[in-house]
């Protein structure tokens, strides 16, 4: 407990109800950090936001909530300035927004689906690095994490767009590792597999459709892919974020660590 007393930590696409955003927000929170919670409003709709942020405060711990696109400029110097007006500084950032664009038949995959794809994953998360490193450096360290993907450490059909940008994710995460070291700013990723959130059901539906099967059996011929056999839980996403986050992994940085049940054994 407590891993993260003091910590100002942001964290991006943390609202959905079972996504790892939110795990990870009510996990950093629980270890003693300030978090802010932010997520894209849909119809500027800030209740799930806001969902997550009093879920936090009920339990003792202390957060706000912004909405935030991460392909918006504005969004993003807004919730900068924010965060540096409340705290003063910026300790922790979790790159967590992602969206299932670029996953399908290649042949049928658009220009739109890439460039969602690269747009969210990719340039999303170096719009709001570029945002945070400066006052990272001006204050003498900080910590990075970013989402990546076992789609981002090997090929997987049907995934071209959305391994193509997660592979992104991986390659930024080791090359800004090893240029921000020497301001002793830690940059790693985690690599989750199969994980028990609102994004699998799109993989499970699927499973569904081309093997003709209910929901019962998708679950569980997916889940014999895994070798400790069954879908991951966000909280177990979240343990591994706040173990890169904190003084307990100090001397680790520049790495893309699996989640994902032994998934990626052998890569």
């Amino acid at each position: 407990m407590n891993s993260l007393k003091g910590k100002v930590v942001i964290i991006t696409g943390a609202a959905s109800e079972r996504g790892m955003g939110r795990a990870t927000a009510l996990k950093m929170a629980s270890e003693g950090a300030n978090v802010i919670v932010s997520d894209k409003l849909k119809n500027d709709d800030v209740g799930p936001v806001q969902d997550v942020v009093d879920q936090i405060l009920s339990e003792g711990g202390s957060a706000f909530g912004l909405g935030l696109d991460v392909t918006n400029d504005i969004d993003i110097k807004n919730l900068v300035d924010q965060v540096l007006t409340k705290y003063g500084r910026i300790d922790v950032l979790f790159n967590n927004a992602g969206v299932p664009a670029g996953v399908g038949d290649f042949l049928n995959l658009d220009e739109r689906d890439w460039r969602l794809a690269f747009d969210v994953h990719v340039f999303g998360m170096v719009k709001l690095i570029k945002a945070v490193l400066p006052h990272m450096i001006e204050q003498g360290g900080g910590v990075i994490v970013n989402n990546a993907s076992t789609a981002g450490l090997a090929g997987l059909a049907q995934f071209s767009g959305y391994g193509a940008s997660k592979f992104a994710v991986v390659g930024l995460t080791k090359h800004l590792a090893a240029e921000y070291g020497s301001h002793s700013i830690r940059i790693n990723c985690v690599c989750p597999g199969m994980i028990d959130t609102a994004m699998s059901d799109i993989e499970v539906s699927g499973f569904m459709k081309d093997h003709n099967v209910d929901r019962e059996t998708a679950i569980k011929e997916l889940s014999m892919l895994v070798p400790l056999g069954k879908y991951g839980d966000p909280a177990e996403v979240a343990d591994a974020v706040v173990f890169l986050a904190s003084d307990k992994s100090k001397y680790i940085t520049g790495i893309a660590l699996p989640v994902a049940g032994g998934m990626s054994a052998g890569l």
